[in-house]
């Protein structure tokens, strides 16, 4: 979710990303987030995370050991680094309950979406060999 100085609400984002782990999720929404906020050339950028393992990596707390975040984190860091006035803030989760409902939104709009792909196949192989009843 994007919003201004004032807390207005520019821009929300959801997508689904298939099942992985929470800290791939982070990177990813961090990931989007940073770009969606490039296209607005922004002054300053403050970026909220609830994973402390996230923001303790992109701070040089912690070093990266799983080689599939190093990846995440190295396109972060980028990004990061190529906008103005960047800071990342690590918050409560309780405090980012509007991300984490936007995660929910996405994989519930997929699970209706994956049942549809499913009820439509299950209708195509009743159909005779024509294609047509």
């Amino acid at each position: 979710m994007i919003s201004n100085q004032l807390g207005q609400t520019l821009k929300k984002h959801k997508e689904y990303i298939g099942e992985t782990t929470n800290n791939v999720a982070e990177y990813r929404a961090l990931i989007s987030g940073l770009e969606l906020a490039r296209t607005y050339k922004p002054e300053g950028l403050e970026l909220f995370v609830d994973s402390e393992l996230v923001f303790c990596q992109l701070r040089g707390v912690y070093r990266v050991k799983s080689k599939h975040l190093l990846p995440l984190y190295r396109r972060a860091s980028k990004l990061m680094a190529m906008t103005p006035n960047c800071e990342l803030r690590l918050v409560p989760r309780e405090e980012n309950t509007e991300a984490d409902k936007l995660a929910g939104q996405a994989i519930k709009e997929e699970k209706r979406a994956k049942a549809l792909r499913e009820k439509a196949g299950s209708a195509r192989k009743t159909l005779p060999e024509g294609g047509s009843p």
